[in-house]
């Protein structure tokens, strides 16, 4: 995550995010990988930055890396973000084997790894989950609790501001790596007549950003490709309605197993005060109250979503209304300290 090629989405958002959350409640070092080796202090949060020759499996996320391991020695408690991979089973047997309590919190990703080969559940302590869909995928019979990613306080603060958005101009918002499990193609074949889109992410697979253009001739949209995150919460404040359409089955007849573990995304504009849209997919249901801070639609259906967005455009007072609530339900869930305090929690009752 850290330097001018790493790799930033919700997982590594979410991971950055509890070690800085934690930091401010007991010592915490992050460590991750890089291309070189180096120390970073980012107010209480200490980063170790550990080189990689390469990775296993062509997977960016799943480095070849040893020397993280040996900062397990002096850890209390070592919490792996990601199951799947070599990287974190590895350090989970190192845990076990030093004696430390030992954790994980999955962010979707798979790659090479040794279960069911070795039983390298049974030298976890226990499973935080981000969903219960997420849950699904990890193994069961153990300790466990579903603590969901917070939203940094910058997005929590715009949500208290006075609305920004002119929607006399409606513009639909789409925000993540533009990947064909994000089902962008979905939301573009479903903007109604009068509604513009601004898809916010980087491009990670050319076949599927081409397809993307040729959908929006004729249409009103916009692709942006670098926004830093304040220019991002102006983005979500000024948008009619945020959109993460992401399917099971993807425009070219791939399927995904795990598209959205959570919807970090949905969160940030929740707590911008800006309602949502998802598909009935993954763990996103579990974080939009239907019909109050946005609704769920069922993915891979255009006109299902349409219908939807015309529902907001046509009624900004409701738009209003579910803006309010969204930002509500997030200061409730999704703050930062509290989510925190309920991941130390676990550490101690697991």
């Amino acid at each position: 995550m850290f330097g001018a090629d790493g790799m930033v989405g919700g997982g590594e958002r979410a991971a950055y995010g509890f070690a800085q959350a934690l930091a401010q409640e007991i010592p915490t070092t992050l460590t991750t990988t890089g291309a070189r080796r180096e120390t970073i202090r980012d107010g209480a949060l200490r980063i170790e930055v550990h080189p990689s020759p390469g990775t296993l499996g062509g997977q960016v996320f799943d480095p070849l890396c040893y020397g993280l391991l040996k900062q397990l020695r002096g850890a209390d408690v070592v919490h792996c973000h990601q199951y799947r991979v070599a990287v974190s089973q590895l350090a989970i047997l190192a845990g076990a084997a030093l004696g430390k309590p030992t954790f994980v919190t999955d962010m979707g990703g798979v790659g090479v790894h040794f279960d069911p080969d070795v039983p390298v559940e049974r030298c976890l302590s226990g499973v935080l989950a981000l969903s219960e869909f997420s849950l699904r995928w990890l193994p069961s019979g153990l300790p466990h609790r579903v603590i969901p990613t917070g939203v940094a306080k910058d997005f929590l603060d715009a949500g208290t501001l006075p609305d920004a958005g002119d929607h006399e101009i409606a513009r639909v918002l789409f925000v993540g790596r533009i990947m064909r499990h994000k089902g962008i193609d979905v939301l573009l074949q479903a903007l109604p007549s009068g509604v513009g889109a601004d898809i916010v992410g980087h491009v990670y697979d050319p076949e599927f950003y081409e397809l993307l253009q040729t959908l929006a001739r004729d249409r009103d949209v916009r692709f942006i490709h670098n926004a830093s995150d304040e220019q991002l919460i102006e983005t979500y404040r000024g948008a009619l309605v945020t959109v993460l359409p992401s399917v099971y089955r993807d425009a070219f007849g791939g399927k995904w197993q795990m598209p959205e573990l959570l919807g970090c995304v949905l969160q940030e504009s929740m707590a911008s005060g800006t309602p949502v849209i998802c598909s009935d997919v993954g763990g996103m249901p579990e974080i939009v109250d239907h019909g109050v801070s946005g609704f769920v639609v069922p993915p891979n259906d255009p006109c299902s979503l349409g219908q939807r967005i015309s529902e907001l455009a046509r009624n900004p007072a409701l738009r209003a209304a579910m803006g309010r609530q969204a930002h509500e339900q997030a200061l409730e869930r999704f703050a930062w300290p509290a989510i925190a305090r309920r991941m130390l929690a676990a550490y101690r009752e697991c």
